[in-house]
């Protein structure tokens, strides 16, 4: 899994999605972390093997120009730099980052054919390598490569075809599903941000002539906002300071398990009970395990598990705090958020 985030408004982006990314990173992220941004008609982008203070020390990431940019932050897979996020688009009008997997989609989402097909296309795919990388498709021509790569250069063939950024990701997803949300910048919209949610989270707050977007609502500045809203599954959005665009539906054949009030509730007792027992401080993704869902549609586990979090250090019931585990070389290390009932 990974963390997100985005802005769209009248400061420079970058600062505030470093900020934001401090924030959430040590929940499902910290070993491999890109940023992009969009100005003057060009995308921006910087990544490393790395946290964000990687991030920071080996790039100029902090002084990227724009006032509109996303950032990414990942869990430890293979490959080197190229594997992290963004990808961008051979043209380079489109930096994309995602969060997810492909899931019950295995079966239908045939990702080694699709990146077959661009290569002969010409599309260039910066992360194939000779390597094998656990979980990540093996081509027919012997190389490894990230599917998320794939889904950036599809996203190119679809906006060449004439579709505006937030329809082309529909229709990504909707050929290609996976269980993941989006995320999109295009040079042309510098004032926009492009979303695709299918069930991984990601949330919405926005301000006076500021809009922000995060995996988790935990990653949010201290500011007043209008509102903190989750973005509705399974649709895409065009988010801007002026509002906010839904096109429905990704796929209307897939149900996806709604958080009822009642599902919060027993998804909150059961977090609380673990905490409780639990003898030494837990990572994120305990909390996202230990959320359940009635049988039946595709759950949102992580979502649940960030905002049964947030209500649970909002109450002061529980506290976080940072260790530091070993990073994808052996001079790196990746900041994980520790959790513990007070």
């Amino acid at each position: 899994m990974c963390n997100i985030a985005g802005y769209t408004g009248n400061r420079s982006a970058a600062p505030i999605l470093i900020e934001m990314m401090r924030r959430e990173e040590g929940y499902w992220g910290g070993y491999y972390t890109g940023i992009a941004t969009v100005d003057n008609g060009r995308v921006y982008h910087a990544k490393v093997v790395g946290d964000v203070e990687t991030l920071i020390r080996e790039t100029d990431a902090m002084n990227l120009p724009g006032t509109t940019g996303i950032i990414h932050s990942r869990t430890p897979s293979g490959g080197d730099r190229e594997w992290a996020y963004p990808f961008v688009s051979c043209d380079g009008k489109v930096a994309f980052v995602e969060n997810g997997i492909i899931g019950s989609f295995e079966k239908t989402t045939d990702f080694p054919t699709l990146a077959m097909d661009l290569k002969r296309k010409g599309h260039k795919l910066s992360s194939c390598t000779t390597d094998v990388v656990k979980n990540y498709p093996r081509l027919s021509d012997g190389t490894s490569v990230h599917y998320s790569e794939v889904q950036c250069h599809l996203l190119e063939e679809l906006l060449n075809s004439g579709l505006q950024p937030f329809e082309a990701l529909r229709e990504m997803l909707r050929r290609w599903p996976c269980e993941d949300v989006g995320v999109a910048i295009h040079r042309d919209h510098p004032d926009k941000i492009f979303a695709a949610r299918f069930n991984q989270p990601m949330t919405l707050a926005r301000a006076n002539g500021e809009a922000f977007i995060s995996t988790t609502p935990l990653a949010f500045p201290e500011q007043d906002f209008f509102g903190v809203d989750v973005l509705p599954a399974n649709a895409c959005y065009e988010i801007s300071v002026n509002g906010l665009r839904i096109l429905n539906v990704i796929n209307q054949s897939v149900r996806i398990s709604p958080i009822t009030p009642a599902v919060f509730a027993q998804a909150l007792q059961d977090v609380t009970t673990m905490l409780q027992a639990a003898k030494e401080p837990v990572p994120f993704s305990v909390i996202a395990e230990t959320c359940k869902f009635p049988q039946g549609g595709i759950p949102q586990m992580a979502l649940l598990g960030y905002l049964v979090l947030e209500s649970l250090l909002k109450s002061g019931k529980v506290s976080q705090t940072t260790i530091r585990k070993d990073g994808m070389t052996a001079d790196l290390t990746a900041p994980v958020f520790m959790m513990s009932w007070k």
